[in-house]
């Protein structure tokens, strides 16, 4: 893999965890930092969205 030429799959990645980050994590990370608290629900997103293993191969499930 080339990083600096991505396939598109590898792009369409990127989109997806800039956009969710810009749009879930920074609005609230401040304040979770701030309390010291670990927001469960984003880590429960980043699961639904296939996020957590990605560098575990599929057929290890």
């Amino acid at each position: 893999m080339d990083i600096a030429n991505p396939t598109d799959e590898h792009a369409m990645l990127r989109e997806m965890v800039r956009s969710f980050v810009t749009e879930r994590v920074e609005p609230q990370a401040l304040e979770y930092n701030n309390r010291e608290r670990f927001n469960l629900e984003l880590f429960r997103e980043l699961g639904e969205m296939g996020l957590l293993g990605i560098t575990v191969p599929e057929e290890y499930g």
